[in-house]
């Protein structure tokens, strides 16, 4: 780009005790990611990771042959972790929140060696300090280990590029587990291929470890190929997400790496990164540098979109290793404008990291649906022999997590497919017959009973004893028949 290390290189500025730099950020990445871990409730997609990683080893294998399935092997390297650390909250998180900060130090050493020491610095404290990363590293998904993983590729990738050798083998070993950690990794193949072709001088100097390096990169990817066409043939694959046009996505990139999964509060706080981004790919003196982020930052979204015409794909979330091209940007903005006017750089920096902060505080809010109260305040005042009713009846697993003494359960009935109200009557009454006291328990309720057809029909019959409304969830006591 020329890609060099900083030893071959003068470094753009200095920064005095580099190492202490990066132990400090790598400490605030810990601490920020650590605070309140086990705050927000697991959400059903967290249970799910539990539910997968422990089910019988079996059938977890059967995932890797199963086509729709999204992270198998993020699900079999949390299983022994979890036979270690436990099922609880805050276990399952902090696998999470280590590669995350992995990802922060995979982030330095990649910076450092594609444009010297300050933009790795600063590039590593825009990552530790954001609020998109911070979240993600507070869940019990796949997102923050994908993150690590793609940073180490691109990193062994650089490698490669200067020196050849067993770093064309850990590139090829690293995209290949990225593959099978989230199904959308395999955008990072074209997105190497890209990168390699920005290196072409150097890269032909080792041209026998590049072809086996990508050319084995498409062979654990042939599994996955087939599964994604056989998935968008298919006219009954409705993934659930809206289509999203480009230039939203880019919007929706920007708004959710600038000020978190809520975004920013306003619109005008998107000025400073933007400008610090601007900046990065416009006025950065290595145009192979500035080529290489805006590849990274552009072509995964450009990817999603064109699958995206065919079916809507299209999650923020999914793209969370397209951030780190974010901050490296907004470095190498900070280091492009220094020159001509370090005060406006400092203002429009220090307004970067305060809409973070703003983000990370909006977070410690209640957000995720909580589960963790519902069932507390269940257990505080049901009596044996009630009925629990879900309403929609896949949140039960989550729910059954905080409280798996919440039998006998039943499903409410899918009305969303056009149920009329005497079906639905027959129905209920089936479901009811023998209880007096029927919990109803909601969460996601439109997406099953979008009318409120299940909730009437216990408020007709029933008589409402007690009720708590929570984020995302609601849960109603009621009692049918007897006096």
């Amino acid at each position: 780009m020329p890609i060099e290390s900083p030893t071959r290189r003068g470094l753009d500025g200095s920064i005095p005790s580099p190492r202490i730099s990066l132990l400090l950020i790598i400490l605030a990445s810990y601490a920020s990611r650590a605070f309140h871990l086990g705050f927000q409730s697991l959400w059903r997609d967290e249970v799910d990771a539990i539910r997968f990683a422990t089910q019988p080893l079996p059938q977890l294998l059967r995932m890797f042959v199963r086509p729709g399935e999204n992270g198998p092997l993020y699900f079999l390297l949390l299983r022994p972790w979890l036979s270690v650390a436990g099922r609880s909250e805050f276990a399952l998180r902090y696998f999470s929140l280590l590669w995350s900060v992995l990802a922060v130090a995979f982030l330095y050493v990649l910076a450092r060696r594609w444009a010297g020491e300050k933009v790795a610095v600063l590039a590593a404290l825009l990552l530790a300090v954001s609020p998109y990363q911070i979240w993600y590293a507070q869940e019990g998904k796949m997102y923050a280990m994908i993150t690590a993983l793609v940073l180490f590729t691109f990193y062994s990738l650089t490698r490669a590029f200067e020196d050849g050798g067993l770093w064309w083998l850990a590139a090829w070993l690293s995209a290949s587990i990225s593959l099978y950690v989230h199904t959308l990794a395999a955008l990072v193949i074209p997105l190497a291929l890209v990168l390699a072709l920005i290196r072409w001088r150097d890269v032909k100097r080792h041209l026998v470890g590049a072809l086996f390096c990508f050319g084995g990169m498409a062979l654990p990817y042939l599994p996955l190929a087939w599964w994604h066409a056989k998935l968008l043939e298919s006219p009954k694959f409705h993934p659930g997400f809206p289509f999203v046009p480009f230039h939203t996505m880019l919007e929706i990139l920007l708004n959710g790496y600038s000020g978190g999964i809520l975004g920013v509060l306003a619109k005008g706080m998107l000025f400073p990164p933007m400008a610090l981004l601007l900046g990065g790919l416009l006025f950065y003196r290595d145009r192979k540098i500035s080529a290489s982020v805006a590849a990274w930052f552009l072509l995964p979204p450009l990817m999603v979109y064109l699958v995206s015409l065919r079916v809507p794909l299209f999650a923020d979330r999914y793209l969370i290793w397209v951030e780190p091209a974010f901050a490296l940007t907004l470095a190498l903005g900070y280091l492009a404008v220094e020159r001509p006017s370090k005060a406006v750089v400092e203002v429009l920096l220090g307004m970067t990291l305060g809409a973070s902060l703003i983000g990370i505080v909006q977070q410690t809010a209640p957000i995720k649906s909580d589960f963790r109260g519902a069932a507390s305040f269940v257990r505080s005042r049901r009596q044996p022999g009630d009925l629990y009713v879900f309403l929609m009846p896949y949140v039960h697993y989550t729910y059954h997590y905080y409280d798996p003494a919440a039998r006998p359960w039943r499903k409410s009935p899918y009305t969303n497919g056009g149920m009329n109200q005497e079906e639905l009557g027959r129905r209920m009454s089936e479901i009811v017959d023998g209880y007096r006291r029927i919990w109803l328990i909601s969460s996601e309720a439109e997406s099953w009973d979008a009318r409120g057809l299940v909730r009437a029909w216990l408020d007709e019959h029933g008589r409402l004893r007690a009720e708590k409304s929570l984020v995302r969830v609601h849960v109603a006591l009621y009692c049918v028949g007897g006096p």
